[in-house]
């Protein structure tokens, strides 16, 4: 992943991985709030599926992004 986020910004490959790293950074302060919820309303399971579901879309959007002409 580190790879690709440094190839994010072809002229600067510090500035895609900063931006990798801080969006990695803001989901993860988001989410706990929403699994937290989650969590205690549906369960243990909710939670789990949400990451499963975000983390397709996050595996989408990258092969999407690594077959693209850039």
């Amino acid at each position: 992943m580190l790879p690709l986020a440094a190839n994010i910004v072809p002229t600067s490959g510090g500035i895609g991985l900063g931006l990798t790293v801080g969006a990695g950074t803001c989901g993860r302060a988001i989410f706990s709030t929403v699994a937290t919820s989650l969590y205690d309303s549906v369960g243990p399971i909710a939670p789990a599926l949400a990451a499963a579901g975000l983390s397709g879309v996050a595996a989408l959007l990258v092969t999407i992004y690594a077959r693209s002409d850039r």
